[in-house]
């Protein structure tokens, strides 16, 4: 058996045996807190009425933002620091 075979037949032991996708609940790890947030969750996170307020918010150059492409995220000790510098 060659090395090319040996690829095969590694996937299709895989595929007889697959192991058991993770249920959302074994994802979330209560002891971990999530560092990013997205425009929704910091919106909750911080009690703000709408989206609108948040990006209200931003503009004024009130609480710290980042850019990933084109999505906005939060990191949470950030927005722990510019509140208590209120």
């Amino acid at each position: 058996m060659d090395k090319n075979d040996a690829i095969p037949d590694n996937i299709e032991r895989k595929l007889d045996h697959p192991h058991p996708a993770p249920s959302p609940e074994a994802l979330r790890c209560p002891t971990l807190e999530r560092i990013w947030l997205t425009v929704d969750e910091t919106v909750r996170y911080l009690g703000l009425p709408s989206r609108r307020a948040l990006y209200q918010a931003v503009r004024r150059g009130q609480l710290p933002i980042h850019r990933m492409g084109r999505r906005l995220r939060f990191r949470r000790a950030e927005l722990d620091e510019a509140l208590s510098d209120r």
